[in-house]
């Protein structure tokens, strides 16, 4: 993790640098297309050092809601948000099913998704 070597940025100059990302997710829009922006689940060393580094509240939530992007956050998903990755950043293949039937469950409910046949 870079942020190890060099430390975080601050988040007014994180912000800065997602501009782009968020620019290229408007293009997608107005092209008729849909961004969803995912925080994937992780654990451990790492979600410690992502928590300490870039606290949710001044970098995911501030991007998320400064521009009015669709987002899910893992740790806003019940089951998901106490699963262990084997490795601190991958899930283990027995939680596929809880993440994935709780991200798109909570896609169709910001309406990214059509319902489920």
């Amino acid at each position: 993790m870079s942020y190890q070597r060099w430390g975080a940025p601050t988040p007014a100059d994180w912000r800065q640098k997602a501009r782009g990302l968020v620019a290229a997710a408007e293009t997608i829009a107005q092209r008729g297309g849909q961004v969803v922006f995912v925080r994937y689940p992780t654990s451990g060393e790492y979600w410690d050092l992502d928590c300490k580094n870039y606290p949710r509240s001044q970098y995911w939530d501030r991007l998320v809601l400064d521009h009015g992007l669709a987002a899910v956050h893992f740790q806003d998903l019940p089951r998901s948000r106490s699963l262990e990755c084997p490795d601190a950043s991958h899930l283990d293949c027995r939680d596929k099913d809880i993440f994935t039937n709780e991200l798109v469950d909570a896609l169709e409910r910001i309406g990214a998704l059509s319902s489920r046949l």
